[in-house]
C-alpha cells in the first residue's frame, strides 16, 4: 500500500526528534558541548573536521590543531553533523543548530558569510559554477550564489533533506534523495523538475551515478538502480536491515552496507547478489575502497577492511564509539571518528589498522 502524505512525514519527523534529544542528552548540564555524529574533509594536507560545536582545521600528518571555527564552542552555531565542502579558499559547512550555511576562510578560519536557510543542516553542500547547493530540514535545496549569497530554490520535498545533492555536470543535472520516499532529478539551470521516483521508504543516503543509472537504498531495506535520465527502475534488491548510507560503484560491482550488519557486493547491471559479508553492528556509511579493500564502520564501535573480490576480512578494530560518520583516507591515512568518545577523530594505517595519531591526543 503507497503511504499518504501524513505517513511519508511521520518518519523524518521521528528522526528529526531522535536528533534533538541525542543533542539535548549531550548537551544538558555542566556546559557540555552537544554531540554530532562529524563532518571529515581532507585538502592540501589538511583536515577539517566539523565536530559538536565547532569546525577544526588539524594537520594530516601529526593531528595537530591549526584552527578552531567558532574560537570557543557556541550553542547558536553548532551543533555540527554536515561534510564540509572545500572550495578554493573556504571551508563550507551547514550549521544543524542555526540551520546556516557558514563559509570559513580556509587560511585562517576566520569567517567570510553565512546565510540562513531557515532549517537544520544535516549534510554537506555541493559547489557548482553558480553557487553551492544544500538542502535543508524542511525539504528546501537551494543555490546560494558563491559571490553574492543570493538564495534561489530548487526544490520543495515533502520530507527533510538528509543527504548531500548529487551533481552531474554532464546533463547540468542534481539528483536529490529526501524523507519523503522520493528521489528528484532537478535542472540545474531552469530548476525544472524533471522526475520523482518513489522509493516506498525515507532516502537519507546519497545517490551514486555510474553509466546513466542511479543507485541508492532507502529505509525500507531496499536497494535500487534508476535510470537517471528519465527515473525508471532497472531493477531491485531486497535487504536484510535499512540502507542508511550511500553505495560505492567501482565497475561492474556495487558495495554497500545495511544497518542489520550485512556488507553487500551486487552486480551493478542485474543486482544479483556476488558476496555479502556479516560484521558486528550497523553499516550506517558508505564504504570506501583502496586497491583491493574496502573499509568501512559500524554502530558498534569496528573499523572493518574486507577484501572487494570475496568480502573475507583482512582486519578488524574496535574503537571507543559507534562509526556515524563517513570516513575518509588520504594519502596513508584512514581518518575515523567515533560518535561520543573522548577523542574525536582517529587517524590509521589503512594496511593494518594501526593507530597514528588521534585528535584530541590521547591522555599519556
Amino acid at each position: 500500500m503507497k503511504p499518504n502524505a501524513r505517513e511519508r512525514r511521520v518518519l523524518p519527523i521521528l528522526f528529526l526528534i531522535a536528533l534533538g534529544a541525542m543533542t539535548l542528552l549531550t548537551s544538558c548540564g555542566g556546559g557540555a558541548p552537544a554531540a554530532s555524529w562529524f563532518g571529515i574533509s581532507v585538502g592540501d594536507d589538511t583536515v577539517y573536521l566539523a565536530a559538536n560545536e565547532q569546525v577544526y582545521a588539524l594537520n594530516l600528518e601529526s593531528g595537530a590543531e591549526f584552527w578552531a571555527f567558532p574560537l570557543e564552542p557556541d550553542r547558536l552555531t553548532g551543533p555540527f553533523y554536515a561534510t564540509p565542502l572545500l572550495t578554493e579558499d573556504q571551508v563550507v559547512v551547514g550549521g544543524f543548530g542555526d540551520g546556516k550555511l557558514h563559509a570559513i576562510r580556509r587560511d585562517g578560519g576566520t569567517q567570510d558569510w553565512a546565510v540562513e536557510t531557515g532549517a537544520t543542516i544535516v549534510e554537506g553542500a555541493v559547489s557548482t559554477d553558480d553557487g553551492i547547493i544544500v538542502g535543508n530540514g524542511k525539504g528546501e535545496v537551494y543555490l546560494i550564489g558563491s559571490e553574492s549569497q543570493e538564495k534561489r530554490l530548487l526544490l520543495q520535498a515533502d520530507g527533510a533533506i538528509w543527504s548531500t545533492p548529487l551533481l552531474d555536470s554532464d546533463s547540468n543535472r542534481v539528483y536529490i534523495t529526501a524523507m519523503d520516499h522520493h528521489v528528484y532529478a532537478v535542472d540545474l539551470e531552469s530548476g525544472e523538475q524533471l522526475w520523482a521516483f518513489d522509493a516506498g521508504g525515507a532516502l537519507v543516503g546519497a545517490p551514486a551515478l555510474s553509466d546513466g543509472v542511479l543507485y541508492f537504498g532507502a529505509l525500507n531495506s531496499t536497494f535500487y538502480a534508476v535510470e537517471a535520465e528519465g527515473g525508471e527502475e532497472r531493477w531491485r534488491f531486497k535487504t536484510d536491515g535499512w540502507v542508511w548510507g550511500g553505495a560505492l560503484v567501482d565497475g561492474d560491482t556495487i558495495y554497500f552496507g545495511d544497518l542489520s550488519g550485512k556488507l553487500y557486493a551486487l552486480d551493478a547491471s542485474t543486482g544479483s547478489e556476488r558476496w555479502t559479508s556479516k560484521t558486528e553492528g550497523g553499516v550506517r556509511i558508505t564504504p570506501l575502497l583502496v586497491d583491493d579493500l574496502l573499509f568501512f564502520g559500524t554502530r558498534e564501535g569496528k573499523v572493518y577492511a574486507v577484501r572487494a573480490s570475496d568480502g573475507t576480512q583482512a582486519w578488524a578494530l574496535s574503537l571507543e564509539g559507534p562509526v556515524f560518520s563517513q570516513m575518509v583516507i588520504e594519502d596513508e591515512y584512514l581518518l575515523v571518528s567515533p560518535h561520543n568518545a573522548k577523542v574525536q577523530l582517529v587517524a590509521l594505517n589503512p594496511e593494518s589498522g594501526a593507530e597514528r595519531w588521534t585528535y584530541p591526543r590521547r591522555e599519556e
